[in-house]
């Protein structure tokens, strides 16, 4: 079990985020947002920052953690689950292509990223995922 988060890897990219004020959505357990990732690029021939704009889907648990020094890790561990499952679709899509029963879809997973923002000096804590662009169809699979 873990105990601490203060052993566990950080890679951290400083950006802004705009949150819509009310959520879209609420399931079971988060309430999702829209909201728009803002991050700076110097990609520019003059090195001039640009700002960049990313429509993105925010969600965030319902209930209050019961240990507040352990808030992260409820985020954390979602993204490993995730992760792990994108490995087994990927897996099963590779199996499935190499067999005769080609059934014409693949399973993929939304990759979603943490977020912490400040909250007077309590840290907060959101998952981060892309928003869906163009006539891209899905089938949900999960309840949330």
């Amino acid at each position: 079990a873990i105990c601490s988060m203060a052993q566990t890897q950080q890679k951290v990219h400083r950006g802004s985020i705009k949150i819509a004020p009310e959520p879209f959505d609420c399931g079971c357990v988060r309430l999702a947002y829209y909201g728009k990732r803002i991050f700076q690029n110097s990609s520019s021939s003059d090195s001039t920052p640009r700002d960049s704009v990313d429509d993105v889907v925010l969600k965030k648990y319902i209930r209050k953690p019961d240990r507040p020094d352990l808030d992260r890790h409820r985020y954390m561990v979602d993204l490993d689950t995730q992760t792990v499952a994108a490995k087994l679709a990927f897996d099963f899509n590779q199996a499935i292509e190499s067999s005769s029963a080609r059934p014409g879809l693949k399973l993929k997973f939304l990759m979603a990223k943490l977020v912490r923002y400040m909250d007077g000096d309590k840290p907060q804590y959101l998952h981060i995922e892309k928003r869906f662009r163009g006539g891209v169809s899905m089938m949900k699979l999960t309840n949330n």
